[in-house]
């Protein structure tokens, strides 16, 4: 395995194999880009990351990813929720 990461990736391999560029990312974590051996998939130098700033993270909360089973109840399905900035998990909208 290449990229073992619980990620996504999107791979270029250089022309001879050799090596290959992995931009790894999720919803909630900023794309870096790690230069990793072609053979083994070891990484073989971090070459950027992106910079986020934290206090967005506090007005613009990230979005959570989570998986559930579809109606058949053997698919997985891959998601995601983006809560309000005003959230409040212990308030209710119900009367």
């Amino acid at each position: 395995m290449l990229t073992p990461e619980k990620e996504n990736h999107e791979v270029y391999f250089s022309p001879d194999g050799k090596f290959l560029v992995d931009n790894i990312s999720t919803m909630s974590k900023p794309n870096r880009a790690a230069l990793r051996d072609g053979a083994t998939g070891k990484i073989l130098k971090e070459l950027s990351q992106t910079q986020i700033n934290l206090a967005q993270g506090k007005t613009h909360p990230l979005p959570e990813e989570f998986t559930t089973l579809g109606r058949d109840g053997k698919t997985t399905i891959y998601a995601a929720i983006w809560k309000p900035s005003n959230f409040d998990p212990s308030k209710s909208t119900r009367s």
